[in-house]
């Protein structure tokens, strides 16, 4: 099941494992996944850093009073 699908954590896999009927507890999943060596593959931290090489456009309204109703 993780060579098909790499980013699924210990959670997933023994959700999946449990709706098809093996009644395997997490723990169990999570002990196998340890001894083996296998993680799952999901992004890293700092993503929402900004690219400082992409073009920063200037807001536009910036400076216009708000008309009053």
């Amino acid at each position: 099941m993780y060579t098909q699908h790499p980013f699924m954590g210990y959670r997933t896999i023994s959700t999946i494992m449990n709706r098809e009927g093996d009644g395997i507890h997490k723990n169990t999943v999570r002990h196998y996944m340890r001894e083996m060596g296998l993680t799952a593959v999901y992004p890293g931290p700092n993503l929402s850093k900004r690219d400082l090489q992409h073009r920063t456009y200037p807001y536009l309204l910036r400076g216009f009073a708000d008309p009053a109703p």
